[in-house]
């Protein structure tokens, strides 16, 4: 999260891993549930929390980026 929020990072692939960390961590939300895993339960809970923090940080540096260079001449 930190060299996230000091880089700026607005790269694609940044975004593409969040989303499929917290895809998997439904996944293995799922199976925890089956198998009565409250431990793993919560762990995969706080894991899609903080990533999704991270893509919502990634999406609002994309679109400040996008703001800066679409900016009018005057």
């Amino acid at each position: 999260m930190l060299m996230l929020y000091n880089n700026k990072s607005t790269k694609t692939l940044s975004l593409v891993m969040c989303v499929l960390s917290i895809t998997s961590s439904c996944m293995w939300i799922y199976y925890s549930i089956h198998n009565d895993d409250t431990p793993m339960v919560i762990r995969s809970s706080l894991e899609i929390t903080l990533n999704t923090i991270s893509a919502i940080y990634i999406i609002h540096n994309k679109i400040k980026v996008i703001d800066n260079s679409i900016k009018p001449i005057s």
